[in-house]
């Protein structure tokens, strides 16, 4: 998706849109084919399509960033789901929220892995976050989605406490 009019809008007045000072329409007479339909930001004057298609250069890699970065944190829950469903003979865990439920099973094998597996969901999203600021910093380029999968450090599912005689 190319970058419009509306995202140098988010860039320029974060927030001014999910607020609801400014709206768009779709518009074929206009670069890029948005228009801004309405502008209520206090104390700052609506400004022209052209001034806004203008800054697109200026923009660019911040938004190609964010479409990067938003691609492989879309990566993440699946990911998720998968590694709840590998555990076990799959009857407890069909997804990463059924496995998290467990955090307070009387069943202490569940407990523990719901514990182990919200220490490993917590680190995947520390380690995205870790790589957002980088990104947004200029520190460091967006990674492939294999370079981010392949940083993600595998879990360390408990060990399966076998009692005498079961």
């Amino acid at each position: 998706m190319p970058i419009s009019i509306v995202d140098i809008i988010n860039f320029q007045y974060p927030g001014q849109f999910v607020a609801g000072n400014v709206s768009f329409v779709y518009d074929n007479t206009v670069p890029g084919g948005i228009n801004i339909e309405s502008w209520n930001i206090s104390g700052v004057q609506q400004p022209t399509v052209a001034s806004l298609v203008a800054l697109f250069p200026q923009y660019q890699t911040q938004y190609n960033n964010e479409q990067a970065l938003a691609q492989l944190t879309d990566l993440i829950l699946p990911l998720l789901d998968r590694t709840a469903q590998s555990q076990g003979n799959n009857l407890q865990y069909y997804d990463a929220m059924s496995c998290i439920s467990y955090y307070n099973s009387t069943n202490q094998q569940y407990a523990n892995e719901a514990k182990t597996f919200i220490a490993w969901r917590d680190s995947i999203y520390s380690y995205a976050i870790n790589i957002i600021t980088q990104v947004n910093a200029g520190t460091m380029t967006v990674p492939t989605a294999q370079q981010f999968i392949a940083g993600i450090a595998p879990i360390v599912w408990p060990v399966v406490a076998i009692t005498p005689g079961g």
